[in-house]
């Protein structure tokens, strides 16, 4: 079997004038951890009684905060931002059921994806269309995914699609998300 790329590889290697990855803002993390501090220096500045519950507050929220920060600054979100009109690509996944895995896989490669309606929809997630586009229908990127024992095996190459397609498929996942 050929080895393909997942869609985030594709997007990663992609021209960043197409699109490009960033990681949210460090902003945030970064006031918890000096509220986390200040809280502390507060805590150790001033000599409290020990029947006091105000510096117990302090100690707690200041852990509290500092923890939270350090996990948000070390695991930031990493999104992909459209080049062109720096929208934010949103992923959806759509599982079928798997005796629908060739029809899926022509429907994708011919791309005649108005098909995509009459395939036999599934709860399991052993054989998903991918897809992340923007919200405008811009730009968009689908592959088809099934589940072989163990792991994940992508079954298509990642496919651009028009900004036509992009729309119905805009509509098919908003109409999928209403039933």
């Amino acid at each position: 079997m050929e080895k393909n790329k997942s869609i985030v590889h594709a997007l990663e290697s992609i021209d960043n004038s197409i699109v490009y990855k960033t990681k949210s803002s460090i902003v945030l993390p970064s006031l918890l951890i000096i509220i986390g501090l200040v809280f502390f220096i507060i805590y150790s500045s001033f000599e409290w009684n020990v029947s006091d519950i105000l510096p117990q507050f302090l100690f707690v929220i200041g852990a509290v905060s500092f923890t939270i920060g350090v996990l948000k600054f070390f695991f930031r979100k990493s999104s992909f931002i459209s080049g062109s009109n720096h929208q934010r690509l949103k992923k959806y996944e759509v599982s079928f059921d798997t005796s629908e895995r060739d029809r899926l896989i022509r429907i994708i490669e011919s791309g005649n994806l108005k098909e995509l309606q009459y395939l036999k929809s599934s709860i399991g997630n052993s054989l998903k269309l991918a897809v992340m586009l923007t919200n405008d229908g811009h730009l968009c990127f689908s592959q088809v995914i099934a589940y072989i024992p163990y792991e994940y095996v992508d079954l298509t190459p990642v496919r651009q699609h028009s900004e036509a397609d992009a729309q119905f498929l805009l509509d098919y996942f908003k109409h999928k998300d209403q039933k």
